[in-house]
Order: structure tokens, then sequence, then C-alpha cells
């Protein structure tokens, strides 16, 4: 049976040690020939995790050894000296923890984001925070990811909830990491859950029903029953309706229709969702009603949309 080793490191009693040799150039800084240590694990992907995180640390001493021709950092394997030149030992930047991933992650993608996109971030972040530390980014093991899994859970959320929450940890760990130069595994890649755990199938409305609301908001005839009339014959969502423009609704097409874009007082949740959707029934009903009583500002749903 082959067995599979993680880089940097051999097996000892079932246990893996890390192992690198010791440039010659920076030979002199060091009382031995080769950095040894047990890597405390006989996982893997953890002993590959944490291997990869001791090289990367070990490379940036030795780049800064190299460079700023400083002493080596304190570590069991250095010659003790002092500094030269009234130097300090250099320090090794480890990555950022959680709570700085999201901040980056925010801060690069959130432009011209919803800001649903830094609040699903935020929290998907508050809820590994809280059930397994604010930690640095390659301090995570899979164990970490695992038992994370077993808190939302836990919590109550069903399989799509847990999905989307990893999904959201993973992308931030992964752009933070490679923002930030480091190298390594993300824990929370290819952790096992049912994503179809606790949840139910929507029904859709009865054809009744739907006739019903619409032949009572003909009665009413109100811009609250427009929205409603508009929405149950085109099958756009609720916030796309009400962030029209009179300047969207097109009356003398050949097939009437009224078109899906953004506005400055309403974006849209995805690019995809730029399109043009056939006015028929009650939502072509209700695209005559905005046009006969719009305003000089255009906006079809004025008490929905507040800013400028």
């Amino acid at each position: 049976m082959t067995d599979f080793l993680a880089p940097f490191s051999y097996k000892k009693r079932g246990y893996f040690y890390f192992n690198r040799r010791i440039p010659a150039d920076l030979r002199h800084h060091y009382n031995t020939d080769k950095v040894v240590y047990s890597l405390k694990t006989k996982s893997v992907r953890v002993a590959t995790n944490r291997a990869l995180a001791a090289a990367a640390q070990l490379d940036a001493y030795r780049f800064k050894l190299r460079v700023q021709n400083e002493d080596v950092p304190k570590q069991h394997f250095a010659v003790s000296d002092k500094p030269r030149n009234g130097s300090t030992a250099p320090t090794v930047d480890l990555g950022p923890k959680m709570s700085e991933a999201v901040k980056l992650y925010i801060r690069l993608k959130g432009n011209n984001r919803p800001k649903t996109f830094a609040a699903s971030a935020e929290r998907a972040c508050r809820y590994l925070i809280k059930a397994q530390g604010n930690k640095r980014l390659i301090h995570y093991t899979k164990s970490d990811a695992t038992a994370f899994r077993d808190t939302l859970i836990d919590r109550g959320m069903n399989g799509n909830s847990v999905t989307r929450v990893f999904g959201t940890v993973k992308s931030i760990v992964s752009f933070a990491a490679n923002q930030s130069g480091l190298t390594m595994i993300n824990p929370f890649m290819r952790v096992y859950f049912g994503n179809k755990q606790g949840v139910t199938v929507r029904q859709p409305i009865p054809n009744d029903a739907i006739r019903v609301v619409q032949k009572v908001c003909k009665q009413q005839d109100d811009d609250i029953r427009w929205l409603v009339a508009m929405v149950a014959d085109t099958g756009m969502r609720l916030a796309e309706a009400a962030g029209l423009h009179s300047t969207d609704i097109h009356l003398d097409a050949e097939v009437p229709f009224v078109r899906i874009q953004p506005h400055s007082w309403r974006r849209l949740k995805t690019a995809g969702s730029e399109r043009d959707v056939p006015l028929v029934g009650s939502s072509m009903w209700a695209a005559q009603r905005i046009i006969q009583n719009v305003q000089n500002d255009g906006i079809a749903f004025p008490r929905y949309n507040r800013t400028e």
C-alpha cells in the first residue's frame, strides 16, 4: 500500500516530522544542517497544512536573512548571538487572522456590491470565530472545519444554509490567503455535509388562489395592489418590481414588456438579473395603471423608493 506523505516531511512511528535542509549560504546561522521536528499528528491532511505553514515561515526567515543581513529569529535551531549593528531580529508575517481576512475580502471585493454581500461575509465569519476562535488562517485545521460544520447543524441550520455559510468562509480564506502570499491548503474545502438535510420543498401557489388575489387587486386599485399584480404574472423579484421606473415599462412595443435593469436607487441581485419580461394578464393591467398615475420623477412606486 502506498504511504502518502505530507510535503517537507517523513513518518516515524506513525507521526509526521517536518524536515528541511539549511542552505549552505545560511548554515553559519545554525548549529545543525537541517530543521527537524514533530508535527504532532498522524493525519496527512493536518500534517500537510502544518508543514506548508512551517515552510512558508522558514522561507520568510531565510529571505530576511539574505536581503536584510539580519540574524536568524530565536528558535531552538538557531545560534544565539546579539543582533549586529543594533538591528532587531526579523519578524515573520504569519498572515491575517479571520477577523482581518473578512475585512480584506469586503474591502477588495465589496465594491459595487449590495449591503447583503458584506453582511453575509461578516455573519459567516462571526459564526466561525465564535465556534473555533479568531485564529490566523494557517492555524485552522480540518478538525476545526468539521467542528464548525457540526456547530452550524446544532444551531438548527438546514443543508442549504450550511452550504451558504461554508461557501462564504471558503471564499474568504482562499482570497485572503492568496492576497497575503500564504501557501496553504484551505481546510474548509471538501467538508462533507448533507446539503438537503432539513430542506423543505416550497409548494407553488395554486392558480385559483392567484386568480383571487389578482381579482382583489383590480378591485382595490392602488399602488400596493399594482405591485402585487405586477409580480403575480411576471415572476420578477419583489425588489425588482418595487424599484421600477416609468421608462422601464414599454407598452408600445409589439410585445409589451418591462425592462429589469439597475438604477441608482435599486441594484439587481446579480448581473444576470438584467432582462426583459413580457407583460401579460394582471402585470399588463398594473403597468398601464402605473403609467397613468406616475409622478414627474418617473418612479413607479414612490413609497418604496425614499432615496434619490
